[in-house]
C-alpha cells in the first residue's frame, strides 16, 4: 500500500495550496488507501482532514512539518498519543520562538 506521507495543506501559508477536502478526494480518486496532513509548524487542517477522511473511508495520518533554522523535520502521529505528544512539541516550538 502506497500513502503519501508528507502533505501540505493551504494551512501551511505560502507551502500548501489545496483544502484538506481537495487532497482526501484526490487521494481517494488516486486509489489511495491512507493520507498523511503534515502543514507547516502545526496540525491546523487536522479536523477538517479527519472528517473528510471518514466520509471517504481513506486514513487519516495526522502530522506536522516543524522548521528548525534552515531544516524541517517531519513528525507523524501513529495514534491518539502520539497526537497528544505532537500538539505538546508544537506547543513547545511556538513558545521557544
Amino acid at each position: 500500500m502506497f500513502a503519501h506521507l508528507h502533505v501540505r495543506s493551504w494551512f501551511s501559508f505560502l507551502a500548501g495550496g489545496s483544502s484538506p477536502e481537495d487532497l482526501v478526494q484526490s487521494a481517494h480518486l488516486a486509489g489511495q488507501q491512507a493520507i498523511a496532513l503534515t502543514d507547516v509548524n502545526g496540525v491546523y487542517g487536522a479536523v477538517r482532514f479527519q472528517q473528510a477522511c471518514r466520509q471517504i473511508g481513506l486514513k487519516p495520518i495526522i502530522g506536522a512539518e516543524i522548521t528548525l533554522g534552515d531544516h524541517s523535520l517531519l513528525l507523524l502521529a501513529e495514534d491518539r498519543c502520539g497526537y497528544n505528544n505532537l500538539c505538546q512539541l508544537l506547543t513547545q516550538h511556538h513558545v521557544q520562538d
